[in-house]
């Protein structure tokens, strides 16, 4: 019995299944899809702000590769999740923008226009994604948009675009706001509190 081998602890056996071909693992994991979702949120707030930028200096180059960037990210992180529809409609405009920054076209009124409605549709798509609901958003929505853009000029309308812009586009608000302080006369009856109010939003 003393020459007999020390027991050892059975060693867990790991399962060696391979990730099926397409996928990531990360598909059903719900803290990596609540990363993405905030992810996403901060993402198109970053693509609003660069098109704001853009309305100013169309052919900047930096911010359109934000736009273009932003885009990019958008499909490599829905992909990872498995949101590969997602992905596929951040793909559609990431093409789109390195076309035109390959073609150093400037970005003009009808291209913000498209890319506005797209992030404006792709917003609702992340909150419809967060309530785990089908809210009808497809890709091919958007690469049908991208391309009757290419061909025409104009996109039409995106199916859900109504709805998502009722969210407050805070960078237009403060254009706006900009400009009527500069068209009025300040007069005395203004306290101090509210010229402190107009430099801030200036």
């Amino acid at each position: 019995l003393d020459d007999a081998p020390p027991l050892s602890r059975p060693v867990p056996l790991l399962s060696t299944a391979p990730t099926p071909a397409g996928q990531t693992g990360l598909e059903d994991d719900a803290e990596m899809r609540e990363i993405f979702l905030e992810e996403a949120r901060e993402v198109i707030g970053n693509a609003h702000q660069a098109l704001a930028a853009l309305a100013d200096a169309g052919n900047d180059i930096a911010e359109m590769t934000s736009v273009r960037r932003a885009f990019h990210t958008l499909k490599g992180s829905a992909r990872m999740v498995g949101l590969t529809a997602f992905g596929e409609a951040g793909w559609s405009c990431e093409q789109l923008y390195n076309a035109r920054l390959a073609d150093q076209a400037s970005a003009d009124a009808s291209l913000l226009a498209l890319t506005s409605d797209i992030l404006a549709y792709l917003g609702d798509w992340v909150e419809a994604i967060a309530l785990r609901r089908d809210a009808g958003h497809r890709p091919d929505d958007v690469a049908a948009a991208v391309e009757r853009w290419r061909a025409q000029g104009t996109h039409g309308r995106l199916a859900d675009v109504e709805a998502a812009e009722s969210q407050l586009d805070v960078a237009a608000l403060v254009r706006e706001a900009v400009a009527k302080r500069e068209q009025l006369t300040i007069e005395p009856a203004w306290t101090s509190t509210t010229r402190d109010l107009a430099e801030e939003i200036s």
